[in-house]
C-alpha cells in the first residue's frame, strides 16, 4: 500500500509538472498575440490618421469602378525612418487588418519579426521578394499569417462566406507615391505551388490567374477586369490538407490622395 501511494504522488506531481508546463506555454503565446497586437496598434495611431469624408475629390466611377476616395492617410517618411522596408499600407475598413506592408531580400526575413526586426509569430505581412515594390506586376503577392486572435491575415478566412465579402468587399493599399481601392474579386483555398503565386509577364498570363480566381472563387464580385488591371494576392496557410492556402485576389484601382498626410499623428 505505501508503494501505491508513493506512485499515485509521483504521477500527480508529472501530472501537475505537465499542466503548469502547458499553462506557462499557453501564456507565452497568449503575450506574444498580446504583444503583436499591440505593437501594430501603436504603428497605425503614430503613422496613420483618418481622412475626412469630402476631403479628397472623389474618383468617377469609370475610372476606380465607383465613387470614393481613401478613407486614411499614412505618414511614409516618418515610417521609413522607422523601418525602411516598408512599401505599403493595407486597410480594410471594419477588420483588424490595418497594417503597413514590408518587403525583404527574401520571404523568410520577417515570416517571425515584427516591424522593429524583434522575433514574435505574429510576423509582418510581407510582398514576395520577386515582385516590384510599386505594384507594378501584373500580380503582386502579399503574405500574412492566419493568427488564430483573428490579427494579421487572420479575418481573411471569413472572406469564404459570401455575406462577409458583402459587408467588407473593398480594402485600401496606399504607398509612398499612389492610393488605391482593391476591389475584392476572389478567395478560394489552393495549394501553394499553384497558378495563384506566378508573376505573369503578360496580359494573356494574367489572364490565366484571373480564370483560376473567378472560376474557384467562394463568392460572386460581379466586377470585370479592366485591360491594365493589375492584381493583388493575399495569402495566409489554412490547414484543409497539407500546404493549402487561403489567396483573396483584388483589382487594384488608383484612387485620388485624400487628405494630409499623418505628419501631426507621427510626431
Amino acid at each position: 500500500m505505501k508503494k501505491q501511494g508513493i506512485w499515485r504522488t509521483a504521477f500527480f506531481l508529472l501530472f501537475l509538472g505537465m499542466m503548469l508546463f502547458a499553462a506557462w506555454k499557453l501564456y507565452g503565446i497568449w503575450q506574444e498575440y498580446r504583444v503583436g497586437t499591440k505593437t501594430y496598434e501603436d504603428l497605425a495611431d503614430r503613422y496613420t490618421a483618418p481622412v475626412e469624408p469630402g476631403a479628397a475629390e472623389q474618383t468617377p466611377a469609370a475610372e476606380a469602378g465607383e465613387g470614393e476616395s481613401i478613407p486614411i492617410s499614412v505618414s511614409f517618411d516618418a515610417l521609413a525612418a522607422e523601418c525602411p522596408d516598408v512599401v505599403a499600407w493595407l486597410y480594410c475598413e471594419g477588420t483588424p487588418i490595418n497594417y503597413p506592408i514590408v518587403q525583404g531580400e527574401d520571404n523568410e526575413y520577417y515570416m517571425y519579426r515584427l516591424l522593429d526586426g524583434k522575433y514574435n509569430k505574429s510576423g509582418t505581412l510581407f510582398m514576395d521578394c520577386r515582385n516590384r515594390a510599386d505594384f507594378s506586376d501584373w500580380n503582386t503577392i502579399i503574405y500574412g499569417h492566419n493568427m488564430k486572435n483573428g490579427s494579421m491575415f487572420g479575418t481573411l478566412l471569413d472572406y469564404q462566406k459570401p455575406d462577409y465579402y458583402e459587408a467588407h468587399p473593398v480594402m485600401y493599399l496606399l504607398t509612398p507615391e499612389k492610393t488605391y481601392a482593391l476591389k475584392l474579386i476572389s478567395a478560394y483555398v489552393t495549394p501553394a505551388d499553384s497558378i495563384a503565386y506566378t508573376i505573369p509577364e503578360t496580359r494573356a498570363e494574367r489572364d490565366a490567374v484571373l480564370q483560376k480566381a473567378y472560376t474557384t472563387s467562394s463568392f460572386l464580385s460581379g466586377i470585370q477586369p479592366l485591360p491594365e488591371d493589375k492584381m493583388v494576392t493575399l495569402s495566409t496557410c489554412v490547414y484543409d490538407y497539407d500546404d493549402a492556402r487561403l489567396v483573396v485576389v483584388g483589382l487594384l484601382r488608383e484612387l485620388p490622395k485624400g487628405g494630409e498626410t499623418a505628419s501631426a499623428a507621427a510626431g
